[in-house]
């Protein structure tokens, strides 16, 4: 097992507004890795800050979970990231609302994967052939919202102006109150050894059709470079992810954790 993250600023982009944080821990007296992907919301003051202190937060709360329920441990683990950035005292600007970010935060234990999200961060699973990739998140955006309710295709919804809005998100965007974090959604599965989990934020997502494009693209990230080092192959994997969306015209800040399962 092992586990790894990169990002990039957008072309776009004046300042990388995501924010990923990784590290190996002990879960009930077993090892694990945790993962964590925030993309600050563009409107919000100092992204970047709201961001990169969510994604400390939550790392930091999981690692310290031990062995607690992983459902409880990260709905904990994104309250104390709401905390963090709504107690940040993070700077106003005048013209935008307050800062914000999408989370998305994944556990990996052996045989065992956990994965909490708020905003339209995503993690997919990629195991080993024949089994197929899948998306393990469902974001929360007003696409997925008039969709799912039936009011409108998901073809118009992503042709309408309000496309690339989000429903929840972390941090005083959501609400000012430290006490008040957004309920996270939570999947829990078993997973295939030898799979990877990728953790991204819509900068990456954004330039595949689905999972089985994404799939190819680690796949072809996997069979350009292999280390001896396991922990380099996951960083290295993450970095080349990164730069396939680039090269493929992402405008916005890509951001990839890859864990191995």
């Amino acid at each position: 097992m092992s586990v790894g993250g990169f990002t990039r600023v957008g072309r776009k982009r004046e300042l990388n507004e995501d924010h990923v944080v990784v590290a190996p821990g002990n879960w009930g007296g077993e090892p694990c890795l945790v993962a964590v992907v925030c993309d600050g919301i563009a409107a919000g003051a100092h992204s970047e800050l709201a961001s990169a202190g969510a994604a400390r937060a939550a790392v930091d709360s999981l690692l310290a979970a031990g062995g607690t329920d992983p459902a409880t441990a990260l709905r904990r683990a994104v309250a104390v990231a709401h905390a963090a950035v709504c107690t940040a005292g993070i700077e106003a600007i005048e013209g935008r609302a307050g800062p914000g970010t999408t989370l998305v935060a994944a556990v990996a234990r052996k045989g065992q994967l956990d994965v909490a999200w708020v905003g339209d961060s995503r993690a997919y699973l990629v195991p080993p052939p024949p089994e197929r990739p899948d998306l393990l998140t469902h974001d929360h955006s007003w696409v997925n919202l008039v969709v799912d309710s039936g009011t409108l295709s998901e073809e118009d919804a992503r042709a309408s102006r309000w496309s690339q809005m989000i429903t929840r998100c972390v941090g005083p965007l959501e609400d000012p109150d430290p006490y008040r974090p957004p309920e996270p959604s939570l999947r829990s599965l078993p997973v295939t050894p030898g799979s990877l989990v990728v953790l991204c934020s819509d900068g990456f997502w954004a330039e595949f059709d689905g999972p089985e494009s994404l799939a190819d693209a680690v796949a072809e990230a996997v069979s350009e470079g292999r280390s001896a080092d396991p922990d380099d192959d996951a960083a290295g994997l993450a970095a080349r992810l990164v730069d396939r969306a680039c090269d493929l015209g992402a405008d916005d800040d890509v951001t990839v954790a890859v864990i191995v399962v």
